[in-house]
């Protein structure tokens, strides 16, 4: 899919709070399997049922639910590490279970650029631009060890990111939009915009 002017919508969410046979949709890597409905139209009620139970005995631990001290921790500590990484961010929230933010990555094609720790052997094989699930990788990972500082010990993340193009200028302010309406579901919303108009 096509990238405008290099936005992303990028999604995370935490240890086993959106597991396979969710109620509210999911999807099976890679499309293995073929699941009816998503978030916005959920699959019927005990379709997926016995994928739910076994996901459920499969985790280690508990899911992990952040309080407003840790969302608070991990949106600024996100934040930080994508501007410190190069990327030019508008937009993030950190809610109980998952974040979303609006980022557009630093240009590590250019010469002399070397993106910290990404390399072939844990590159994209199937032609997506590589960098956006590697840097907010490193940013998750920063936050999970400050969130150590607030008593989560282990994973705090679920494995991978769901890291969607913007395609336009349009579906650029839905996201805007999408990401600030969180803060009416107890999430932390971190703005850039509202930083300058503080300033």
């Amino acid at each position: 899919m096509q990238v405008w002017n290099g936005w992303y919508h990028c999604m995370g969410h935490t240890y086993g709070s959106w597991l396979r046979g969710d109620e509210r949709g999911w999807r099976a890597r890679h499309h293995r399997e073929h699941v009816d409905g998503d978030y916005k139209r959920p699959p019927a009620a005990g379709a997926f049922a016995s994928q739910r139970r076994l996901s459920r005995a499969l985790i280690k631990r508990p899911a992990v639910v952040l309080t407003p001290a840790q969302r608070e921790a991990a949106c600024t500590a996100i934040a930080e590490k994508l501007i410190a990484l190069g990327s030019e961010l508008v937009d993030m929230c950190v809610g109980t279970t998952h974040f979303h933010a609006l980022v557009r990555f630093a240009n590590w094609q250019s010469p002399g650029m070397a993106i910290p720790g990404l390399c072939m052997a844990n590159s994209l094989q199937d032609g997506r631009d590589p960098v956006p699930r590697h840097v907010i990788g490193m940013a998750k990972k920063h936050a999970a060890f400050v969130l150590r500082e607030h008593g989560l010990v282990g994973g705090v993340w679920g494995a991978r990111s769901h890291i969607e193009p913007v395609r336009s200028r349009a579906h650029q302010l839905k996201v805007v939009a999408y990401i600030r309406r969180h803060v009416e579901e107890g999430a932390v919303v971190w703005s850039m915009v509202r930083l300058r108009e503080v300033e």
